[in-house]
């Protein structure tokens, strides 16, 4: 055997040692972890998902999609003929995870940021080729990993401060309200939106793939109607589901989505997303962004 081809089997089981962990940044660990739920963590244990907050994906869970043996002689052969090696993707968790019932822990991964603090991660097999990035304590902050302490009260269920994402950094929008009509069984949400670029005009679109509202159970609703200043569903004639109007330079401007089918005895909300198109008001093409709130308490009349 030449020297090189020694190099070259040495490379591809280190990488397949070394590499096939390095996929997720960190460094290893089979350690047990107590989390701040007061539970312990173990390599074998079975964890449970809550509830995404985003509604259709995690906001905390990632997945990725683990080296095989080829894979990683595919890159150590990249490295020797001077090329990169393909970056490993990360996505957020789909809302099926929360089916799932066979996930077990098999190793942690802990990182560093910056500023020097530790966040300690389990990687957990979806499938032979997909694994799981949890960050515990978050997940468990936020309720998208189940405590198994009984006493647990997740940071979400405590928290009255609603996020907020706009749909164009030149946009703020602040929200007024989170009203529940029990006898019509709809929760409407009111906003602010307010601009300082050239008059706009925006559209909200409320079709059943544009408008979702998430409960904390899992329940997906639709919007019946949106409004935007005096313009609603019912005083504008266009052809779709979307309303749309002027919101003149600097002034402030409140719009409304209403949901159906809502029931009196859901106090809180998890997420809502709209879909938003925007552009001058006097011509130039659309451009397309979303409204996401989260963790929202309804205030039931």
């Amino acid at each position: 055997m030449t020297q090189s081809r020694t190099i070259i089997l040495g490379l591809i089981l280190s990488l397949h040692l070394n590499l096939i962990f390095a996929q997720f940044p960190g460094k290893k660990s089979k350690n047990d972890f107590t989390a701040i739920d007061s539970t312990t963590f173990r390599v074998g244990d079975i964890v449970s998902f809550g509830q995404p907050i985003k509604g259709e994906t995690y906001a905390s869970i990632s997945s990725f999609e683990q080296k095989t043996f080829l894979d990683n002689v595919n890159d150590v052969t990249n490295v020797l003929a001077g090329n990169e090696i393909k970056n490993t993707k990360f996505n957020l968790s789909s809302k099926e995870l929360r089916n799932k019932k066979d996930a077990r822990i098999k190793f942690f991964k802990i990182l560093k940021n910056k500023a020097g603090e530790l966040t300690n991660y389990a990687i957990v097999p979806y499938n032979k080729k997909i694994h799981l990035a949890i960050p515990i304590n978050i997940a468990l902050s936020i309720g998208e990993l189940v405590s198994k302490n009984p006493n647990y009260i997740s940071d979400i269920k405590l928290n009255t401060t609603s996020h907020i994402k706009s749909f164009s950094s030149d946009f703020d929008i602040k929200l007024l309200s989170v009203k529940g009509d029990s006898n019509n069984q709809t929760v409407a949400i009111e906003l602010l939106t307010k601009h300082a670029i050239v008059h706009q005009e925006i559209c909200l679109n409320y079709g059943k793939n544009d408008a979702k509202l998430y409960d904390y159970e899992g329940n997906e609703y639709l919007a019946k109607d949106v409004k935007i200043g005096a313009l609603d569903t019912k005083n504008q004639f266009r052809f779709g589901n979307y309303v749309c109007n002027k919101i003149p330079t600097n002034v402030p401007v409140k719009c409304k989505i209403v949901f159906k089918q809502v029931l009196p005895d859901k106090s809180k909300m998890s997420f809502l997303t709209i879909k938003v198109g925007y552009k001058a008001f006097d011509g130039g093409s659309y451009e397309y962004g979303t409204i996401e709130l989260t963790d929202l308490k309804v205030d039931w009349k």
